[in-house]
């Protein structure tokens, strides 16, 4: 665990006992809420009053109360900012009038399905036996299986012929084995109308049509998701391809729509990324999904555009709260998109290519976040956003103002031109809003917050939003490695 200078690091698990009664006493602690569903790779978040000014005494154990074996823990903290670390990795505490809101994160360890743990808040007794805590009351939370999701679509390419069970309108669109650009995501086939590496820069406006499927029906609050991968090479702001869907496609006179989110122009910058779209509200009907090229400036072009590995599942409600280190074998999973290309999860090198920028590593664990992980980004047509699953902001505790995003950042790129800034939406992507601030120019990793409330300062508590990390470059004249990003979470 790495700490900025500003934070206070109080560690004392498995404490002695003799050290448990040097505590001071605060006073009718409380564990007033908690937030979140107790999940491998979740977050949770604890409302504790306290005393101000005074150490607040916590317990997090396993068993059937404080103390009960190793594993568990009590912690004494004072009254600043502190992290601290435990069973449950990463715990953030901020004192706000008499009131400490802890977010937890799980770790993505499935052998911890099942397990059941308590956090208690209370005070300490030195005469208690032993030197024990007086717990005022807690909650036991026994953490459950990760949400799961099924496919109700699905489509890799690699049986399919060119033509069937998708079909392209006005040519050009097919599944193949590509003897240009990047080659299939997976396997050897894709769906691509350039598969030579180019495509006609005039007059060009096909689409590839699936077959009709129904989307089924879903419990209130379960969610529809299309998923997919994909990698594009076009002139910038001119050539595009887009996602869309065809409502009631059974209907006479259906006719495709784009999806928000979904279309792209310009570089990809040469790496495969997950893109998609919420579905839910089509729930219930026939439809098609289709993937459209434009080109007709009759200028220039490009590689052209790549599809693979087509879904679309159902899943769950979104989750409370917000938080993502990238250190879940699964990268992104399945909730989180990229609209435009260039963000990476994984680790990046320690060496790059002549005339590149070495990326930083990780703040923590294994991997990072960023606008390409081993290659500095294009400097022409770098328009990006890293896009958050939705996510329901926590209630404010009592006393406190406002929630707030917070993250860890590294970012090299062109001072005074391009550079990232933090949007949100409350319309799951359709129109975005930008959080306060922009980021430039860093030296090193930069420990930041965003507060979470609109232009007029009014707080998005109990609001469903999603969140982006949107990245730019466009003057196409130098760049750098780019923005890089770990240990994101809303408290």
């Amino acid at each position: 665990m790495r700490l900025t200078p500003s934070l206070c690091l109080a560690i004392a698990l498995a404490m002695p006992l003799a050290l448990r009664a040097q505590c001071s006493t605060p006073q009718g602690n409380a564990l007033l809420s908690i937030g979140g569903l107790p999940y491998p790779g979740s977050s949770l978040v604890f409302s504790v009053a306290a005393t101000p000014g005074l150490p607040l005494a916590l317990a997090f154990d396993t068993g059937a109360g404080p103390m009960s074996f190793p594993g568990g823990g009590t912690i004494c903290l004072g009254p600043t900012a502190s992290f601290l670390t435990s069973l449950f990795g990463p715990f953030m505490l901020v004192p706000q009038t008499g009131v400490w809101s802890m977010n937890v994160a799980i770790p993505n360890d499935l052998a911890l399905v099942g397990s059941t743990f308590h956090f208690q808040a209370g005070v300490v007794d030195a005469t208690a036996p032993n030197g024990k805590i007086a717990f005022s009351n807690g909650v036991a939370l026994t953490i459950a299986p990760l949400p799961s999701y099924s496919v109700v679509f699905y489509d890799g390419f690699e049986t399919n012929p060119p033509q069937g069970p998708w079909t392209a309108t006005n040519g050009l669109w097919g599944a193949f084995v590509p003897t240009g650009g990047p080659g299939a995501f997976d396997g050897v086939k894709c769906a691509t109308p350039s598969p030579a590496g180019s495509y006609p820069a005039c007059g060009v406006d096909t689409t590839f049509q699936s077959q009709i499927f129904a989307l089924p029906t879903v419990a209130p609050g379960n969610r529809i998701l299309l998923r997919y991968q994909v990698w594009f090479l076009l002139q910038d702001g001119v050539d595009s391809v887009h996602a869309m869907i065809m409502p009631n496609a059974q209907a006479p006179g259906a006719s495709f729509q784009f999806l928000p989110g979904a279309s792209m122009t310009g570089d990809c910058g040469g790496v495969w990324t997950q893109a998609g779209a919420d579905l839910t509200a089509f729930a219930g009907q026939f439809v098609r999904l289709g993937y459209r090229l434009i080109a007709n400036d009759c200028c220039c072009s490009g590689t052209g555009a790549f599809v693979d590995e087509v879904k679309v599942v159902v899943t769950g409600p979104p989750q409370i709260g917000l938080n993502e280190n990238w250190d879940s074998p699964a990268g992104m999973g399945i909730e989180w998109t990229v609209s435009n290309g260039l963000w990476e999860v994984g680790t990046p090198p320690t060496s790059v290519p002549a005339g590149n920028t070495l990326p930083p590593q990780p703040w923590s664990g294994s991997r990072v976040a960023g606008t390409l992980l081993g290659l500095d980004y294009p400097s022409c047509g770098a328009d990006t956003q890293l896009v958050s699953p939705p996510f329901v902001v926590p209630a404010l505790a009592p006393g406190q103002l406002v929630n707030n995003l917070y993250f860890h950042y590294w970012l090299s790129c062109q001072t005074g031109v391009d550079g990232g800034s933090v949007q949100y939406s409350t319309d799951g992507g359709t129109s975005w809003n930008p959080l306060e601030g922009g980021y430039d120019q860093s030296t090193g990793w930069v420990f930041t917050s965003v507060p979470l409330w609109d232009a007029g300062h009014v707080p998005l508590a109990g609001q469903t939003i999603k969140l982006a990390f949107f990245f730019i470059s466009n003057d196409c004249c130098c760049g750098g490695a780019g923005w890089f990003l770990d240990d994101i979470f809303v408290q």
